[in-house]
């Protein structure tokens, strides 16, 4: 290459380079102009968007800035919740007019409910964050006469639930139709002319059957102190006596310690290694779901059990009984279906729930399931003699019958056997 070949193309990189950097300074001045002229006003707009809502009179702000119906009400403060919905009825409340921290369902004093549930039902009623609308406000201010469009008109008999505190003020939340998108439900505060959206969870705790929320328990619990408590068990296995066991103290045994006997079928040595692990079973026995649950007073109807669920309280399929102390327990199974389901009664919880037979397999446990598989429990050392009766086959189908006895003799691990026809054996 010549000299003026190489002048010439350093010459052509400079101007390149001055292009490039006019390009560059201009397309800067230009986004340096759409900034002030048109984003950053925006951002001021923006800014100023995220003020604040004016409240309305009972309204406070939550999380963000976000408008709550009500004041947040803590499980602390609460005396109770009380619920109305298409499954029905019910209310929480805090015992003995507030003086204890245990909550009851009203009428079913005794029902075993899930605390988690509980907790989760305590958050829906008590904390009411309104959902922002499509405008970005928290509500809708003076809706339409016609409140049937939010499912809360008169007419539309909206849930509701009422929430009462321990100083005694009320808040009553009427909850309407989803809204489009399925996130939320339309929700008025009783007396406020504003329609709000609360989220979606209301689903799974306001507008919930209570029997949901109920633990399908069945028996009632048996810690492992409370094992040698257990008396009076019982299995009845389609209306005929199958298993009876009682327990017996250390001083009706005359044995250092608590035993359990046999008293069906008579005489039976008892495999205590599989009926300690059926109580086990009963320590825990729940159903897989609450589908019927009755009042402190009321038992269920027997004839609605009978017709709707197959337990017939007068001859169940299967029947479970014992007792721990003064607390009695009878658990009245149906049949099963064709898919192993069944549902269970529970005296002393009042409820049916739904199981499967594979959570309940002693169902179908035959009587030597229960049999101790030793011929005999005593100590080798304290037996003298063993008396053998009955009749064996040859071989060669003739029965031969067997009267003979073995005594036992001498000490330690050395026995001398001495049969009727004197032949003795040394082991």
């Amino acid at each position: 290459m010549t000299n003026g070949q190489s002048v010439k193309k350093k010459q052509t990189v400079n101007k390149k380079q001055k292009l490039t950097i006019i390009i560059c300074a201009s397309v800067f001045a230009v986004l340096l102009v759409v900034y002030l002229a048109v984003i950053r006003p925006l951002l001021k707009t923006a800014t100023s968007e995220t003020k604040p809502p004016e409240l309305l009179e009972g309204e406070v702000f939550g999380a963000n800035n976000r408008v709550l119906m009500f004041p947040h009400t803590e499980k602390a403060d609460i005396l109770s919740i009380e619920v109305h919905n298409e499954k029905g009825t019910y209310k929480f409340y805090r015992g003995f007019n507030g003086d204890n921290d245990n909550f009851y369902i009203e009428g079913m004093e005794g029902a075993p409910y899930s605390l988690e549930l509980l907790s989760s039902l305590v958050v829906s009623s008590g904390y009411t964050l309104a959902m922002p609308l499509g405008d970005g406000s928290p509500r809708l201010n003076d809706p339409s006469d016609d409140l049937s469009v939010y499912g809360l008109a008169e007419s539309d008999n909206p849930a509701w639930y009422l929430l009462t505190t321990m100083s005694g003020k009320t808040y009553k939340v009427l909850i309407g139709n989803q809204i489009p998108t399925g996130g939320g439900y339309y929700c008025m505060f009783d007396g406020r002319n504003a329609v709000y959206v609360l989220d979606s969870s209301l689903s799974s705790t306001l507008l919930a059957d209570v029997k949901s929320m109920i633990t399908p328990s069945l028996g009632y619990p048996i810690s492992t102190s409370d094992m040698f408590k257990v008396d009076d068990f019982q299995i009845i296995k389609e209306n005929k006596l199958f298993l009876w066991v009682d327990t017996l103290t250390a001083e009706e045994s005359g044995k250092d310690l608590p035993s359990y006997e046999a008293k069906f079928p008579a005489g039976m040595e008892l495999n205590t290694s599989v009926y300690t692990s059926l109580l086990e079973v009963f320590s825990s026995f729940a159903g897989t779901e609450t589908v019927a649950c009755g009042s402190e007073v009321a038992k269920l109807d027997s004839a609605m059990l009978k017709e709707k669920y197959g337990i017939d309280i007068e001859a169940p399929y299967y029947l479970v009984h014992y007792k721990v102390g003064d607390i009695e327990t009878y658990i009245e199974f149906s049949a099963p279906d064709e898919d192993g389901n069944m549902y269970a009664y529970s005296t002393v919880y009042n409820l049916v729930a739904k199981i499967n037979i594979a959570s309940a397999a002693f169902i179908n446990w035959d009587i030597l399931q229960y049999v101790s598989p030793a011929v005999f429990g005593d100590n080798i050392n304290d037996v003298s003699k063993i008396e053998v009766k009955g009749s064996i086959n040859n071989g060669a189908n003739e029965k031969i019958d067997v009267d003979t006895y073995f005594t036992l003799a001498g000490e330690k691990n050395e026995k001398e056997v001495t049969f009727p026809w004197e032949e003795s054996y040394l082991y």
